[in-house]
């Protein structure tokens, strides 16, 4: 009897996940051995991803039928429904209890056979994706819950055998080919065995579903100094044979539907270091046989060692920089999976968002959830259109697109990080104003675009403060996107000032595409971005010796002070926190002019999680309160950009 086939309570996963690996090599023949140097000596990081910057993948599944009724317990909380209907005292428990009954009557199986998807059409979904300007897409391949959304020979908790009886990620990745896209497969079943672990109690005798027999344990212990700390030896552990059965899922999707990118949830560094790289050589061998020579792995691991043979990703969360690498930003309009009457991003805050991620070197990929019949609800449809008329009308300044020497300029943060955004509604409202920009350049370096983020309403004019114009070329021209040419002059300082017609030609971000003209990075630029300081001049007072002004900052490491004067002057500039001396520089500017000074560090503090920024003191001997247009402290120029003859992959 083959063994794939053997059926032995108890063991059934552990025989179906080690039989694969005793009929054949886990890993694909080619140039990818499963080792750290093999996987960075052959990784290339793929042109096609840079290029795309957009990307859709969607959280469905059983968990999306369970949670199908409104009641005050489904406010977007129930993502992990599987888990918690086995939890008594959590409101995914009681939710079930009150409308699918009795856990250990109705449990997870029964839920996965009344997932049947009467709705689903994979074209209608490529439709969708290409209608928002996605360029790669695919459906969550397989949740927490450890549901395959394929038709499986190794796991029968799968879509192809239970509920929708449908191959699911099969049909999707033939509709999103037919239209140009790239397919994606997207794995979270490495948590699957710590998210099972209190199933056995309830519905003991399936471990192709929950894993072998396991309980639950403490995810906090006490150590010997009496500390509590985290019990990662055994919270993360999961057993040699379950950890085969994950890479060996991820095999079969790759066999079955060559996907150009494959991303996973946090749970792969849980694997033991041989199944991860196992996993990554498998895949890219398998890639290039057929025919994608420049796959890549998403994951959300963020030291640099990973991103040697792979992208990293950030879940609900930005960069607060441009960075040298590319990078992936994977979301949520609302909650991962539908729920009726969901919370919802603006479609501006939408819009900006993806501006922000693309103008930072990185890439979005956008979450929508269908509801329980597989059709995308109105509540998400609103923001995919937005996005899609934005990339009908400026997608030339963000497909094919590369960072420009600086991401942009203004006050706004954004939220950096891994899990930046709480449930993705932290900018409920697009927070940001009118001397917010943002810059992406043609792959070919030959057009500029400069973003405005937010549209002055009732102003004529708009100045992008980080660009100057070096020279100008036949036929220099600057293009609103959507409306056409429109004048531009230069300024004293050689930034930039357009004319701007009275309506806005796109109701969120709008785009300026400069042609036929050489840019340069005005020495301001790295002063206008969000993680400087800007300093009120009407805080400046004069001092016996010049100006002295009071302000607080937020910590800059290898910081400069920007000084602007209407005047010409000369003096020393000193900086205190207290009576503690943390700068003095002498400084030399013309009238008019603006001089750069000091290398110094200012160190901000964090109570109780709450950032309390530093009290400084300016001093600058040789001007007046008057004499000043400008002073800020941010990271040093080359700090803070890629330089002219820096490479940025």
């Amino acid at each position: 009897m083959n063994k794939k086939t053997i059926i032995t309570l108890g063991c059934t996963v552990l025989t179906m996940g080690s039989s694969l690996a005793e009929s054949k090599s886990p890993v694909a023949p080619g140039p990818n051995e499963p080792t750290l140097e093999s996987l960075q000596a052959n990784y290339v990081v793929p042109e096609w991803f840079r290029d795309a910057k957009f990307g859709i993948y969607t959280h469905w599944g059983p968990v999306t039928h369970a949670i199908q009724h409104p009641d005050e317990k489904n406010i977007g909380r129930f993502g992990w429904y599987g888990s918690q209907l086995y939890r008594p005292g959590t409101g995914g428990h009681e939710y079930h209890k009150k409308y699918w009954g009795d856990p250990k009557e109705v449990n997870y199986r029964a839920i996965c056979e009344k997932f049947t998807a009467d709705d689903f059409d994979a074209e209608h979904w490529a439709d969708v994706f290409e209608m928002a300007g996605a360029k790669f897409a695919g459906p969550v391949s397989v949740h927490h819950d450890n549901f395959l959304m394929w038709d499986s020979e190794l796991n029968p908790f799968c879509a192809g055998k239970m509920g929708p009886k449908r191959d699911i990620c099969g049909e999707v990745a033939t509709a999103v080919r037919k239209r140009g896209m790239k397919f994606i497969g997207t794995f979270h079943h490495g948590f699957s065995y710590r998210y099972w672990e209190n199933a056995w109690k309830y519905d003991p005798g399936h471990p192709e579903l929950y894993g072998p027999e396991h309980h639950a344990v403490e995810k906090y212990i006490e150590n010997d100094k009496g500390e509590r700390v985290k019990n990662d030896a055994e919270w993360k552990h999961a057993p040699r044979e379950w950890q085969e059965y994950w890479r060996d899922a991820v095999g079969e999707f790759v066999d079955n539907y060559q996907p150009d990118l494959i991303w996973f949830d946090f749970g792969l560094s849980w694997q033991d270091r041989d199944i991860q790289l196992q996993m990554y050589a498998n895949f890219y061998n398998k890639a290039r046989s057929y025919g994608q020579d420049s796959p890549t792995v998403a994951r959300k691991a963020r030291d640099a060692e990973s991103r040697t043979y792979g992208t990293l990703d950030l879940e609900r969360g930005h960069m607060p920089r441009l960075t040298e690498y590319p990078w992936l930003s994977d979301t949520s309009a609302s909650a991962w999976f539908y729920y009726p009457n969901p919370t919802t991003q603006p479609d501006d805050s939408l819009v900006d968002m993806y501006v922000d991620i693309v103008a930072k070197n990185g890439t979005l990929l956008l979450n929508i959830g269908p509801d329980y019949k597989g059709t995308f609800p109105e509540e998400f449809m609103t923001g995919l259109r937005a996005i899609g008329a934005f990339n009908e009308t400026c997608g030339e300044g963000i497909y094919d697109s590369r960072p420009w020497l600086t991401y942009g300029e203004g006050h706004t943060k954004t939220s950096t990080g891994h899990k930046g955004a709480a449930n993705s509604l932290e900018h409920a409202t697009s927070n940001f104003q009118v001397d917010d920009k943002r810059y992406t350049q043609s792959k070919d370096g030959k057009n500029l675009y400069a973003w405005a983020m937010h549209w002055p309403e009732g102003l004529t004019e708009m100045t992008f403060k980080s660009v100057i114009i070096e020279g100008e070329e036949d036929g220099a021209k600057i293009e609103l996107l959507g409306h056409g040419p429109v004048e531009y002059s230069t300024n004293a300082d050689k930034s930039v000032t357009v004319k701007l017609p009275a309506k806005a030609p796109n109701p969120h971000c709008n785009g300026f595409k400069f042609s036929n003209i050489k840019v340069g990075w005005h020495p301001y630029g790295h002063h206008l971005i969000a993680n400087s300081t800007r300093i009120d001049l009407s805080a400046a007072k004069d001092s016996k010796d010049g100006v002295s002004v009071e302000f607080e900052s937020g910590s800059v490491p290898s910081a400069t002070l920007w000084i602007g004067s209407k005047t010409a002057a000369k003096g020393t500039a000193t900086l205190y926190e207290g009576s503690k001396k943390i700068m003095s520089s002498d400084y030399s500017v013309d009238a008019n002019g603006h001089v750069e000074v000091g290398d110094f560090k200012v160190s901000a503090k964090k109570v109780k999680k709450e950032h309390i920024p530093a009290k400084l003191r300016l001093e600058i001997t040789g001007l007046k309160a008057t004499d000043l247009d400008a002073l800020s402290i941010g990271i040093q120029r080359d700090k803070t950009i890629l330089r002219q003859n820096d490479s940025i992959q």
